[in-house]
């Protein structure tokens, strides 16, 4: 079973995201029942804070219990569940605020970041150094390719990309077309 370490043992993620979990479970008594199982609320209150360790850990479990699927899905639900900057009107601007996002749910030291590279019209790269799982980072950013659809593209893609050799651990590689 893999598991993720907070960057910082005291940072926390707000109940808000926790929200995703339960959004994302078909049964929502599994997911209530996960969240206990790691010392958290079965209802998370929004604008609530909890340890960020936990949130790391459940999703380690969901990904040994579930699989990698279902924490995708767990991502793509952070976009609806989790807070956002006002005013976001197109994927260009919700890129361009993810690392912002990221610190308005999770607080610490030290949390990671998001990084974006225009590589072209259309075709940008994310990085991403967190330490959640890839298939969590893969479903946050196709839920939000999919909120933040430009009205013009036939289609959107989010793939996984493969990560240089040298790079530090847990930094993932995402490409964006459309």
């Amino acid at each position: 079973m893999h598991s993720y370490i907070s960057f910082d043992p005291a940072a926390e993620v707000n109940g808000d995201t926790l929200q995703a979990l339960l959004e994302a479970f078909q049964v929502r008594y599994h997911a209530q029942h996960l969240l206990r199982q790691h010392g958290l609320p079965a209802a998370p209150k929004v604008g609530n804070w909890y340890p960020l360790q936990a949130w790391l850990d459940l999703l380690a479990d969901v990904e040994h219990t579930y699989g990698e699927q279902t924490v995708y899905a767990v991502g793509l639900h952070i976009v609806t569940c989790s807070r956002w900057p006002a005013g976001l009107t197109s994927l260009n601007d919700a890129l361009s605020a993810l690392d912002e996002a990221c610190r308005s749910n999770v607080e610490g030291e030290n949390i990671g970041y998001y990084r974006v590279q225009q590589l072209a019209p259309g075709d940008v790269r994310v990085l991403c150094l967190t330490p959640t799982p890839v298939a969590f980072e893969h479903g946050l950013l196709t839920g939000m390719a999919r909120k933040f659809r430009p009205e013009q593209s036939l289609r959107i893609r989010v793939e996984k990309e493969a990560t240089p050799a040298n790079s530090p651990p847990l930094l993932k590689w995402f490409r964006i077309k459309w």
